[in-house]
């Protein structure tokens, strides 16, 4: 509202009001953009400037307030995690779902996982009386990577 008063009165509001509203909209379609696109392999801070035709300074101060582009990206993946991780009907291998949300091992996933929800994943799905999905050897997890890079 207040950058459209400033529009319709060719005021500027005082104080630098409408940097901020329009940084706030920008953010809520920036993190819009982040969670649909979340486990897209290719979404980075690079492909975010593009979309929204921005440099790099500009992103990292319009996503400050939330810890920064990464930061964001990574705690919505942990929250996807800890959904899937409580969700009785799926039995993930903890190494598919650091795969599949975009974390470089299972042991990156499980340590960033721990720092944010004080358990780690395993430790979760107890907490839950949830079983241990059964055991996938890597050679599996790198085949069905491998089918899935295929597909497009």
């Amino acid at each position: 509202l207040q950058l459209f008063a400033a529009a319709v009165s060719g005021a500027a509001p005082a104080g630098g009001e409408g940097r901020g509203a329009v940084e706030d909209a920008l953010r809520r379609r920036i993190t819009a953009y982040v969670e649909a696109h979340l486990l897209d392999p290719d979404l980075s801070q690079e492909r975010l400037c593009r979309a929204f035709h921005m440099s790099r300074a500009t992103l990292y101060r319009v996503m400050q307030p939330l810890g920064g582009v990464a930061a964001y990206a990574q705690a919505r993946r942990l929250a996807r995690i800890h959904a899937e991780l409580l969700d009785p009907t799926r039995h993930h291998h903890l190494g598919r779902l650091a795969e599949e949300h975009g974390f470089a091992s299972q042991s990156h996933m499980s340590r960033a996982y721990k720092a944010r929800y004080g358990l780690s994943p395993s430790e979760t799905r107890a907490a839950a009386g949830l079983p241990a999905p059964s055991p996938v050897d890597d050679e599996q997890i790198a085949y069905e990577r491998w089918l899935r890079s295929l597909g497009g």
